[in-house]
Protein backbone atom coordinates (compact mmCIF):
# COMPACT_ATOMS: atom_id res chain seq x y z
CA UNK A 1 0.00 0.00 0.00
CA UNK A 2 1.16 3.46 -0.42
CA UNK A 3 2.94 5.52 2.25
CA UNK A 4 -0.15 7.83 3.04
CA UNK A 5 -2.28 8.06 6.29
CA UNK A 6 -5.45 9.09 4.51
CA UNK A 7 -6.82 8.99 1.41
CA UNK A 8 -9.84 10.20 -0.76
CA UNK A 9 -12.40 8.58 -2.17
CA UNK A 10 -11.49 9.25 -5.88
CA UNK A 11 -8.02 7.95 -4.66
CA UNK A 12 -9.61 4.78 -3.45
CA UNK A 13 -11.77 4.63 -6.55
CA UNK A 14 -8.61 5.29 -8.90
CA UNK A 15 -6.57 2.89 -6.74
CA UNK A 16 -8.73 -0.22 -7.44
CA UNK A 17 -10.37 0.80 -10.56
CA UNK A 18 -13.78 1.20 -9.31
CA UNK A 19 -16.59 3.14 -9.00
CA UNK A 20 -17.61 5.76 -5.68
CA UNK A 21 -21.65 3.96 -6.01
CA UNK A 22 -19.41 0.27 -5.52
CA UNK A 23 -17.46 1.90 -2.55
CA UNK A 24 -20.74 3.15 -0.95
CA UNK A 25 -22.77 0.03 -1.57
CA UNK A 26 -20.40 -1.97 0.38
CA UNK A 27 -20.10 0.48 2.95
CA UNK A 28 -24.16 0.03 3.32
CA UNK A 29 -24.09 -3.45 3.38
CA UNK A 30 -21.37 -3.32 6.16
CA UNK A 31 -18.40 -4.48 4.12
CA UNK A 32 -16.32 -1.43 4.71
CA UNK A 33 -15.64 1.53 6.70
CA UNK A 34 -15.16 5.09 5.84
CA UNK A 35 -14.37 8.36 7.62
CA UNK A 36 -15.74 12.13 7.09
CA UNK A 37 -13.82 14.85 7.13
CA UNK A 38 -15.23 17.78 9.58
CA UNK A 39 -15.08 20.51 6.41
CA UNK A 40 -17.07 18.78 3.78
CA UNK A 41 -18.34 15.54 4.89
CA UNK A 42 -16.72 13.76 1.87
CA UNK A 43 -16.01 10.10 2.58
CA UNK A 44 -12.23 9.47 3.43
CA UNK A 45 -10.59 6.08 4.13
CA UNK A 46 -7.36 5.47 6.60
CA UNK A 47 -4.92 2.87 5.31
CA UNK A 48 -7.10 0.16 7.00
CA UNK A 49 -10.01 0.78 5.46
CA UNK A 50 -8.06 1.03 2.37
CA UNK A 51 -6.94 -2.44 3.49
CA UNK A 52 -10.09 -3.72 4.07
CA UNK A 53 -11.67 -2.78 0.67
CA UNK A 54 -8.97 -4.32 -1.08
CA UNK A 55 -10.26 -7.65 1.08
CA UNK A 56 -13.38 -7.42 -0.37
CA UNK A 57 -12.66 -6.52 -4.03
CA UNK A 58 -10.36 -9.88 -3.92
CA UNK A 59 -13.86 -11.97 -2.13
CA UNK A 60 -15.49 -10.60 -5.09
CA UNK A 61 -13.42 -10.85 -7.19
CA UNK A 62 -12.77 -15.25 -6.42
CA UNK A 63 -17.07 -15.55 -6.96
CA UNK A 64 -18.25 -14.48 -3.06
CA UNK A 65 -21.79 -12.94 -3.22
CA UNK A 66 -22.31 -9.93 -0.71
CA UNK A 67 -24.27 -12.21 1.33
CA UNK A 68 -21.35 -14.63 1.68
CA UNK A 69 -19.06 -11.83 2.68
CA UNK A 70 -20.74 -10.21 4.87
CA UNK A 71 -21.08 -13.81 7.10
CA UNK A 72 -17.08 -13.83 6.98
CA UNK A 73 -16.87 -9.84 7.68
CA UNK A 74 -19.84 -9.28 9.80
CA UNK A 75 -20.72 -12.93 10.90
CA UNK A 76 -17.38 -13.68 11.78
CA UNK A 77 -17.76 -17.32 10.02
CA UNK A 78 -14.44 -18.78 9.38
CA UNK A 79 -13.39 -17.76 5.66
CA UNK A 80 -12.88 -22.22 5.16
CA UNK A 81 -16.83 -22.51 5.86
CA UNK A 82 -17.44 -19.11 3.45
CA UNK A 83 -15.64 -20.60 0.81
CA UNK A 84 -16.75 -24.34 1.35
CA UNK A 85 -20.16 -23.24 1.27
CA UNK A 86 -19.84 -21.18 -1.72
CA UNK A 87 -18.34 -23.99 -3.59
CA UNK A 88 -21.26 -26.11 -2.17
CA UNK A 89 -23.73 -24.15 -3.91
CA UNK A 90 -22.12 -24.07 -7.37
CA UNK A 91 -21.57 -27.84 -7.08
CA UNK A 92 -25.60 -28.15 -6.75
CA UNK A 93 -25.98 -25.41 -9.42
CA UNK A 94 -23.52 -27.34 -11.98
CA UNK A 95 -25.60 -30.43 -11.54
CA UNK A 96 -28.63 -29.04 -11.65
CA UNK A 97 -27.59 -27.21 -14.94
CA UNK A 98 -26.22 -30.87 -15.86
CA UNK A 99 -29.62 -32.70 -15.27
CA UNK A 100 -31.53 -30.01 -17.71
CA UNK A 101 -29.02 -29.86 -20.28
CA UNK A 102 -29.58 -34.04 -20.38
CA UNK A 103 -33.26 -33.09 -20.58
CA UNK A 104 -32.82 -30.78 -23.30
CA UNK A 105 -30.83 -33.81 -25.13
CA UNK A 106 -33.15 -36.47 -24.48
CA UNK A 107 -35.74 -33.91 -25.82
CA UNK A 108 -33.72 -32.92 -28.61
CA UNK A 109 -33.08 -36.82 -29.87
CA UNK A 110 -37.28 -37.01 -29.77
CA UNK A 111 -37.81 -34.38 -32.10
CA UNK A 112 -34.76 -35.61 -34.47
CA UNK A 113 -35.74 -38.75 -34.17
CA UNK A 114 -39.40 -37.51 -35.81
CA UNK A 115 -41.49 -37.77 -32.65
CA UNK A 116 -43.84 -35.49 -31.39
CA UNK A 117 -43.10 -34.30 -28.01
CA UNK A 118 -46.39 -32.66 -26.97
CA UNK A 119 -48.88 -35.78 -27.74
CA UNK A 120 -50.37 -36.82 -25.03
CA UNK A 121 -49.76 -40.22 -25.32
CA UNK A 122 -46.01 -40.16 -25.70
CA UNK A 123 -44.19 -42.29 -23.52
CA UNK A 124 -42.02 -40.93 -20.63
CA UNK A 125 -38.56 -41.61 -21.11
CA UNK A 126 -37.62 -45.49 -19.41
CA UNK A 127 -36.23 -45.46 -15.95
CA UNK A 128 -35.56 -49.02 -15.89
CA UNK A 129 -31.81 -49.12 -15.07
CA UNK A 130 -31.89 -53.13 -14.66
CA UNK A 131 -33.27 -53.35 -18.39
CA UNK A 132 -30.67 -51.00 -19.86
CA UNK A 133 -27.49 -53.43 -18.10
CA UNK A 134 -29.02 -56.12 -19.13
CA UNK A 135 -29.45 -54.62 -22.77
CA UNK A 136 -25.66 -53.20 -22.39
CA UNK A 137 -24.30 -56.38 -21.70
CA UNK A 138 -26.13 -57.86 -24.83
CA UNK A 139 -24.74 -55.25 -27.12
CA UNK A 140 -21.81 -55.56 -26.21
CA UNK A 141 -21.72 -59.07 -27.19
CA UNK A 142 -22.80 -58.27 -30.01
CA UNK A 143 -19.88 -55.90 -30.92
CA UNK A 144 -17.57 -58.53 -29.50
CA UNK A 145 -19.55 -61.12 -32.05
CA UNK A 146 -18.93 -58.41 -34.83
CA UNK A 147 -22.84 -59.31 -35.19
CA UNK A 148 -24.34 -55.17 -36.08
CA UNK A 149 -26.72 -56.01 -37.62
CA UNK A 150 -28.49 -57.32 -34.18
CA UNK A 151 -26.68 -54.05 -32.39
CA UNK A 152 -28.21 -51.74 -35.34
CA UNK A 153 -32.07 -51.88 -33.87
CA UNK A 154 -30.76 -50.37 -30.37
CA UNK A 155 -29.50 -47.50 -32.25
CA UNK A 156 -31.50 -44.20 -32.62
CA UNK A 157 -32.24 -42.82 -36.50
CA UNK A 158 -29.52 -40.34 -35.51
CA UNK A 159 -26.89 -42.67 -33.97
CA UNK A 160 -27.82 -44.66 -37.32
CA UNK A 161 -26.88 -42.09 -39.78
CA UNK A 162 -23.88 -40.52 -37.79
CA UNK A 163 -22.09 -44.03 -37.39
CA UNK A 164 -22.78 -46.52 -40.21
CA UNK A 165 -22.23 -50.35 -39.81
CA UNK A 166 -18.91 -50.17 -41.48
CA UNK A 167 -17.54 -47.31 -40.02
CA UNK A 168 -18.24 -48.46 -36.43
CA UNK A 169 -16.71 -51.74 -37.24
CA UNK A 170 -13.48 -50.13 -38.23
CA UNK A 171 -13.76 -47.81 -35.31
CA UNK A 172 -13.55 -50.90 -32.67
CA UNK A 173 -11.09 -52.91 -34.51
CA UNK A 174 -8.92 -49.84 -34.54
CA UNK A 175 -9.63 -49.48 -30.48
CA UNK A 176 -9.17 -53.15 -29.11
CA UNK A 177 -5.81 -53.17 -32.07
CA UNK A 178 -2.49 -54.19 -30.17
CA UNK A 179 -4.98 -54.87 -26.99
CA UNK A 180 -3.90 -58.82 -27.22
CA UNK A 181 -6.96 -61.71 -27.48
CA UNK A 182 -10.23 -61.11 -24.93
CA UNK A 183 -10.40 -62.37 -21.76
CA UNK A 184 -13.73 -61.98 -20.23
CA UNK A 185 -16.72 -59.66 -19.82
CA UNK A 186 -16.19 -57.11 -16.76
CA UNK A 187 -18.66 -55.73 -14.98
CA UNK A 188 -21.61 -53.76 -15.86
CA UNK A 189 -22.28 -50.24 -13.88
CA UNK A 190 -25.04 -47.79 -14.06
CA UNK A 191 -23.40 -43.92 -13.94
CA UNK A 192 -23.32 -42.97 -9.99
CA UNK A 193 -25.32 -39.51 -11.26
CA UNK A 194 -27.21 -40.39 -13.96
CA UNK A 195 -29.48 -43.32 -14.78
CA UNK A 196 -29.45 -43.02 -18.25
CA UNK A 197 -25.96 -43.56 -18.80
CA UNK A 198 -23.94 -47.36 -18.74
CA UNK A 199 -20.88 -48.55 -18.50
CA UNK A 200 -19.53 -51.97 -19.69
CA UNK A 201 -16.11 -53.60 -19.06
CA UNK A 202 -14.62 -55.90 -21.58
CA UNK A 203 -11.31 -57.37 -20.39
CA UNK A 204 -8.47 -58.16 -22.60
CA UNK A 205 -4.58 -58.62 -22.38
CA UNK A 206 -3.23 -55.77 -21.62
CA UNK A 207 -6.19 -53.34 -21.09
CA UNK A 208 -9.85 -52.82 -20.40
CA UNK A 209 -11.80 -51.55 -22.65
CA UNK A 210 -15.24 -49.72 -21.14
CA UNK A 211 -17.74 -48.67 -23.28
CA UNK A 212 -20.48 -46.02 -21.97
CA UNK A 213 -23.89 -46.56 -23.39
CA UNK A 214 -26.49 -43.27 -23.72
CA UNK A 215 -29.71 -44.62 -23.79
CA UNK A 216 -33.27 -42.64 -24.03
CA UNK A 217 -36.37 -45.45 -23.53
CA UNK A 218 -33.65 -48.01 -23.93
CA UNK A 219 -32.66 -47.13 -27.42
CA UNK A 220 -28.99 -45.93 -27.75
CA UNK A 221 -28.17 -42.46 -28.48
CA UNK A 222 -24.81 -42.45 -27.34
CA UNK A 223 -21.74 -44.77 -27.65
CA UNK A 224 -17.86 -44.22 -26.19
CA UNK A 225 -15.22 -46.19 -26.40
CA UNK A 226 -13.00 -45.81 -23.44
CA UNK A 227 -9.76 -47.22 -22.37
CA UNK A 228 -9.30 -47.89 -18.10
CA UNK A 229 -7.74 -50.60 -15.83
CA UNK A 230 -9.36 -53.17 -14.08
CA UNK A 231 -12.56 -54.32 -14.41
CA UNK A 232 -15.11 -52.34 -13.02
CA UNK A 233 -15.41 -53.08 -9.47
Amino acid sequence: MHDKEIYDITEVCSLFHISSRTLRFYEEKGLIQSSRSDDSNRRKYTEAQVEQIRNVIILRTIGLPIRSIQEYIVGKTPLTDVINLRRAEISALIKAKAEEIRMLNEVLAAVEDGEDIFDRDRAQPSRNQTSVMQLSIQCAEYILQDDLSKLYPHFSRKMKDYMPMDSFRKMWVDSIAGLGAFVRMGQTKADEEYDHIVYQYIIFEKMTVRIKFVYRDEIIHGLWIQYCEGDGR
